[in-house]
């Protein structure tokens, strides 16, 4: 504690670092080209930081929406995209539309 700080201040300082460190650990993992879904379960455990887009692609993986390998990300995204797409066109309706079309 340096005398210029307050406790509180202090307890800032002390969960600013854990936070930056626990967002590090996070990206070690993200950054690889296949990740390791035991590792990510690990981390997630105890909470996903939520900056960066963090938690939300941890929820991607960790539910298999994303596969592990990020080589197949843009690709599946596109199918699942597609997919979801696809599933509008046939539940909406278009109150507009005439029944004969």
């Amino acid at each position: 504690l340096h005398p210029s700080q307050s406790v509180s201040q202090a307890a800032v300082a002390v969960f600013m670092a854990r936070k930056k460190t626990k967002v590090s650990e996070f990206n070690e993992v993200l950054l690889k080209d296949e990740i390791n879904i035991d590792e990510l379960r690990r981390l997630c455990f105890n909470g996903c930081p939520d900056r960066d887009g963090i938690r939300a692609l941890c929820w991607k993986l960790l539910l298999g929406y994303l596969p592990l390998k990020k080589v197949y990300w843009d690709d599946e995204l596109r199918r699942q995209r597609s997919s979801y797409q696809q599933l509008m066109n046939d539940v909406i309706v278009n109150p507009y539309a005439s029944e004969d079309a």
